[in-house]
């Protein structure tokens, strides 16, 4: 009898309704509660349409799926993630409000078992966030204290770059500029804090001591997810929640803006700041209408995606479709297909809309090239790689690129995508050092590394300038430390590497964040052994038959071709197949005798026709 009792009492598990049309979302009415209370809400089905419709959207990391959580909706019962159950926990009104809040969550309003309805919702997401009156963000759960600390720490960076902007008061701002509603502030604990941090002084030194706060913060999973970055860049206005405090997501803005402009800014600062800092560059960039798919792909490459399709779905509410594209680049999320077809569907768009063959330089094989891959398609799941191609080199000399998708027989048989692209053959591979990643498992600090790194010297210092075996060694860098007046000039740096005795440096995890003040010798070889260090991984330093230096991927070997394509920055390395009609895409890479476009400039003086370098 006990047991028909308790059956009879168990709420049925929820059950979604079909939505109506196209343009219909749910809204999530979350009801007042305590904080202990079971989560009680429901579901209503809004048209995206009907303006009249008021929420808040909610933007989280969806955490572990093992410790789901089970909660009330339409008085049925629905199993959601641990993180989603804290953040309604948090968004919920008290109960002396007596207003539910309605809101939009995609782990609660979509119905993640249905692959029709999660395509077209995916496909609204883009709408629903910028659409929203607010998007709430859910850091997680953290320490009171600490919370309070970086909140603090946050208004400070945001005071000393507003007054940097726009002077100490706001006189010169009207309502159309982004700030002028913008108090420095932030709420703990349901207190607003703010007195004791305009009133400091508006300069503000980063340090080991002064980063601990927000080491804490940027390790924060949200900062993590590919999922966020429409979610923030779509918003109209966003609060961050953390813990006990929240705080304007404009501030944060104003830190990151302090963060880049800092002449503190170095390497350790970058890592730990990295996703922040794309972040926000994505939000000013959607806000200016200044972003393509390829620079979207590229900033966002560093973020994880549980599902590698969404690295490109999970964007699509940034990507600006026109009614000219054609059906087969429009992108719209469709988790029937693999994630070979979604990538090859996004590097066609870009070839084809946007003619930007510099998108090839995504490539990263790894240590192989995969034979079921089609080469010049970008993984973008991997993320261990750093590319040249976006520091701006000259290789190509100005010359457009040429780019075709012919039918091809062989490529067919192959199951893979064919690409022509035109170009010039330059020199072919004759011997690779080693791989630094993988002679050397060991975290890159190392000075076993270190090492290497000299021997790597002595060995093509002989046959090469310092300019040229320096700029080889760290080509991702060595534009930034040519335009930095301040800092050591790269060659400097190279020498004192030349002759640092390791055996006298203590090395730490980055202790030394005045490295660049300092401008001694050891922290000169330092500074250049993080660079080349960090620059080669993953990479190969080579020499062609004509005894010019390059570092190209992982994966390449002797024989590969060095060859310029028309409209790319930087040159690739490409491998002929046993019939030498066709190619596969090693990756790009640096040779320093043609970064300014000197081969081209010779081969126009030649009258020799082009090359069409078929890949596939």
């Amino acid at each position: 009898m006990a047991v028909d009792m308790l059956s009879q009492t168990r709420k049925e598990s929820f059950k979604y309704d079909i939505l109506p049309d196209q343009k219909s979302i749910r809204i999530l009415n979350l009801y007042p509660g305590d904080w202990d209370d079971p989560i009680q809400c429901s579901l209503s089905t809004v048209n995206l349409d009907d303006e009249t419709q008021n929420f808040e959207a909610i933007s989280y990391a969806w955490g572990e799926v093992s410790g789901s959580r089970k909660i009330t909706c339409n008085d049925a019962e629905l199993m959601i993630t641990k993180s989603l159950h804290d953040a309604l926990q948090v968004f919920r009104p008290l109960r002396s409000d007596g207003v539910a809040a309605r809101l939009w969550a995609d782990g609660i309003c979509i119905d993640q078992g249905n692959t029709s309805e999660k395509n077209h919702q995916v496909k609204l997401m883009g709408r629903i966030y910028s659409g929203a009156s607010k998007v709430l963000i859910w850091l997680g759960h953290a320490d009171s204290a600490l919370v309070q600390e970086c909140l603090d720490m946050i208004c400070r960076l945001a005071h000393v770059q507003f007054t940097k902007e726009y002077g100490p008061q706001k006189v010169i701002l009207t309502e159309r500029d982004e700030y002028y509603d913008l108090e420095i502030q932030y709420n703990h604990r349901d207190s607003w804090n703010s007195a004791h941090i305009i009133h400091r002084p508006a300069t503000f030194v980063y340090d080991s001591n002064s980063l601990t706060p927000l080491r804490h913060l940027f390790a924060c999973e949200w900062f993590q997810r590919l999922w966020v970055v429409q979610e923030l860049a779509l918003s109209q206005t966003a609060e961050v929640f953390w813990g006990n405090g929240s705080i304007d997501g404009r501030l944060i803005g104003l830190m990151v803006e302090n963060i880049c402009d800092s002449p503190d800014f170095n390497y350790e600062l970058s890592r730990i700041s990295q996703h922040c800092i794309s972040l926000w560059a994505m939000k000013w960039a959607v806000d200016s209408k200044q972003k393509s798919l390829h620079d979207i792909l590229r900033v966002t490459r560093r973020f994880d995606a549980t599902d590698p399709r969404d690295k490109v779905f999970g964007l699509t509410g940034l990507i600006v479709n026109s009614p000219d594209h054609p059906q087969d680049l429009l992108l719209e999320p469709d988790y029937g297909i693999t994630k070979h077809e979604v990538y090859h569907q996004a590097v066609r768009r870009v070839l084809m809309i946007d003619r930007d063959v510099n998108v090839l330089a995504a490539v990263h094989h790894g240590q192989e090239i995969d034979e079921d891959w089609t080469s010049w398609v970008p993984d973008w799941a991997r993320q261990d790689t750093p590319s040249y191609a976006y520091w701006n080199g000259k290789s190509s000399g100005g010359t457009r690129p040429i780019i075709s998708f012919p039918d091809c027989t062989i490529c067919e048989a192959k199951k893979q995508y064919q690409l022509s692209v035109k170009g010039i053959i330059i020199h072919v591979v004759q011997s690779l050092a080693k791989d630094i990643s993988t002679s050397y498992n060991l975290n890159w600090e190392h000075p076993v590394r270190a090492r290497y790194l000299q021997r790597l010297v002595n060995k093509y210092h002989g046959q090469n300038s310092e300019e040229s075996l320096a700029c080889t060694m760290t080509p991702t860098m060595n534009q930034e430390h040519r335009l930095q007046g301040d800092r050591p000039p790269l060659v400097g740096m190279f020498n004192a590497f030349k002759t640092w005795d390791i055996t006298k440096y203590e090395f730490d995890v980055f202790p030394h964040l005045d490295l660049y003040k300092e401008n001694t010798t050891r922290d000169e070889a330092f500074q250049f052994f993080q660079m080349a260090s960090s620059c080669l991984c993953q990479r190969r330093v080579f020499v062609t038959k004509t005894g010019m230096l390059g570092a190209g991927p992982a994966a390449v070997r002797e024989g590969d071709i060095v060859v310029v394509i028309f409209g790319g920055s930087f040159p690739f390395l490409l491998r002929p197949t046993a019939d030498e009609q066709h190619y596969r895409l090693v990756g790009e890479c640096y040779v320093h005798d043609i970064m300014d476009g000197q081969a081209v400039k010779k081969w126009q003086d030649s009258g020799e026709p082009a090359t069409d370098f078929h890949l596939f």
